[in-house]
């Protein structure tokens, strides 16, 4: 009779994969935000920051570190970001809680394809934390043209913003390339330079009713199930009907990803 083999509770770690570094829990947070000036962050990402400020999610000591090509002042951002939050948030926006968030806006004005403006980015960032007296987590977000998710991760790694493997993180919006290959070359740029547990990718169109139902109904239909996968279906095409066009993104995107952008 042979030996039984040992069953150990929980996952094993394949000796294989290349082990990372845990990310730290912080009461500190630098939220560095590529394009600071741009729709998405007027849009969606302040307004949705500014929503977990009034909730008491976001640390006391939190700094929103907004970096652009177009030349303007801290207050001139505040302004508009303000503009922002009151057209896309819900309920009334209080003068006094949103004096207390633009206090922790800063602006830095530089282009994401010169080292220089990294190099900038890291000491500004220093000051913020000095000032705590703690190293805060970073977390660099870019809400950019795809054009430049390549350009970024790569000057953060050149400038050291991406050494600290528990501390800095960053975050992807879609798209996630335009084919396979413009995929796979993406995730090989950020992988160069951050850790898997340092990068978190967004794609928000992916947890939409609409594909979400999809998913559903062909696992619980056995009639679907079978033939609803790579071998009998080409594509599928998902059309969100919205009233926003993506005005400026046809003259910064690709025309693929243009497409992409508002049809998946």
């Amino acid at each position: 009779m042979g030996k039984v083999p040992t069953i150990r509770n929980g996952p094993q770690r394949d000796p294989m994969v290349k082990k990372t570094e845990s990310p730290v829990e912080a009461s500190a947070a630098v939220f560095v935000l590529f394009c600071g000036g741009g729709d998405l962050a007027w849009r969606k990402v302040v307004p949705a920051l500014f929503s977990l400020f009034r909730s008491g999610s976001l640390p006391e000591k939190f700094c929103l570190l907004a970096v652009d090509r177009v030349a303007m002042s801290n207050a001139q951002l505040c302004l508009r970001l303000r503009e922002g939050a009151g057209k896309f948030l819900r309920g009334q926006i209080k003068p006094a809680e949103w004096g207390k968030f633009a206090a922790k806006i800063r602006y830095q004005q530089g282009d994401f394809k010169q080292l220089a403006t990294y190099k900038a980015l890291g000491v500004e960032c220093g000051k913020v934390e000095k000032a705590w007296g703690e190293k805060a987590q970073r977390i660099f977000y870019m809400a950019t043209p795809p054009s430049m998710f390549p350009e970024i991760p790569k000057h953060l790694g050149e400038s050291g913003l991406a050494a600290d493997r528990t501390r800095a993180r960053i975050v992807v919006e879609k798209p996630i390339g335009y084919d396979l290959e413009s995929a796979l070359s993406l995730n090989a740029i950020l992988g160069a330079h951050f850790q898997e547990s340092q990068i978190y990718r967004i794609d928000h169109y992916l947890g939409k009713e609409t594909v979400q139902n999809i998913l559903a109904f062909r696992f619980a239909n056995p009639i679907f199930e079978p033939i609803w996968n790579r071998r009998y279906v080409d594509y599928v095409t998902i059309t969100v009907a919205e009233t926003v066009g993506i005005g400026a993104g046809t003259m910064i995107m690709p025309a693929p990803c243009a497409t992409w952008y508002r049809t998946i």
